[in-house]
């Protein structure tokens, strides 16, 4: 998932599954990013991670056209991520950890 310097929330890698960070342009604070999270109504920041909820999550990916089906890699994906306690129930969220950005990105 990237935001970009305007704030805007995209999925560059819809279809990786084992995988999954917020990767914001260089020089966004971590109170733009939350921003930006909420205002697409996709999750928040809490501290070097990101909640992000399923529902939201899966129509991106969706929209990108991979599958989420039963059976699919995306189920594995929340399954590994309940084991690993990367889960929250009370709103169905993913946790994202928050990459610093590379110097090759904007």
């Amino acid at each position: 998932m990237t935001i970009d310097p305007s704030g805007a929330v995209g999925l560059d890698r819809p279809g990786e599954m084992t995988a999954f960070a917020v990767r914001p342009a260089a020089g966004l604070a971590a109170e733009r990013i939350d921003t930006a999270l909420r205002a697409a109504d996709l999750g928040e920041l809490e501290g070097s991670h990101a909640w992000i909820r399923s529902a939201a999550l899966v129509a991106m990916v969706d929209a990108a056209g991979v599958d989420t089906g039963p059976g699919s890699q995306w189920e594995g994906m929340l399954a590994y991520a309940r084991r690993k306690g990367w889960w929250r129930d009370e709103d169905r969220a993913l946790r994202a950890h928050l990459e610093e950005p590379g110097p090759d990105r904007t």
